[in-house]
């Protein structure tokens, strides 16, 4: 095995991986934004209990909006409803659900165990092509770099796991339908940073528009 060989090995792998990742992580429900306002309150203020405004998360995204095409993500909960609101270059989407018809929220935090599945299955290769590298002192020393750079790519997941806390506030329809966004609970590309008391009163503040006849789901942190 010569070293190209050595480098295109792992380096595929770590591409391999990032590309099930990405295609995991894009069924979402629920678009994910950078937040950059938010506000709730018990009391209605010309009608609202809640906005959260913001731009879609990514790369594309803070490109498109250093040029001005950039879109905004909406969502509001009023006296009339929820609605999620997407406007940009291409047009604007609304998506309204009146209160009387949602059957649950869902409000809370959550991480990708994807990436710890992926990290531990990673590190294991690299600890095995370690050893063996080890037990096989006459060989060119390849498994050593496999399995060294295996080991990195897996701490690399580890700490993506770390980072990939989302909080969310949706509300579910009755046919099963999710309405609502996610974001990065600190400073991520400027995102504004919202506490989990923050969270729990948007829950609070939902339950009590929706009734106690709504199941009120969350996910834990």
């Amino acid at each position: 095995m010569n070293s190209l060989e050595m480098v295109l090995i792992p380096v595929g792998t770590l591409l391999v991986l990032f590309m099930v990742l990405s295609v995991a992580l894009s069924r979402h429900n629920v678009p994910s934004i950078i937040l950059r306002q938010f506000w709730s309150s018990r009391t209605p203020q010309k009608g609202f209990y809640l906005i959260l405004a913001g731009r879609p998360r990514g790369l594309l995204s803070w490109m498109r909006s250093i040029v001005g095409l950039h879109r905004d993500v909406r969502f509001e909960v009023s006296t009339q409803g929820v609605r999620l609101t997407v406007n940009s270059i291409s047009g604007l989407l609304v998506d309204f659900v009146a209160i009387d018809h949602v059957g649950s929220h869902r409000c809370g935090f959550s991480r990708q165990p994807l990436y710890i599945l992926i990290a531990i299955l990673t590190l294991l290769a690299g600890v095995g092509a370690f050893f063996y590298g080890q037990m096989n002192r006459q060989r060119d020393g390849a498994e050593l770099i496999i399995g060294g750079v295996s080991i990195l790519i897996a701490l690399i997941l580890f700490l993506a796991y770390f980072l990939s806390k989302r909080m969310e506030i949706a509300v579910e329809t009755g046919g099963g339908r999710m309405v609502g966004v996610q974001f990065a609970p600190g400073v991520v590309e400027g995102s504004m940073y919202i506490s989990k008391e923050e969270i729990w009163e948007v829950s609070n503040i939902l339950q009590s528009l929706t009734g106690p006849s709504v199941a009120h789901r969350s996910t834990g942190s």
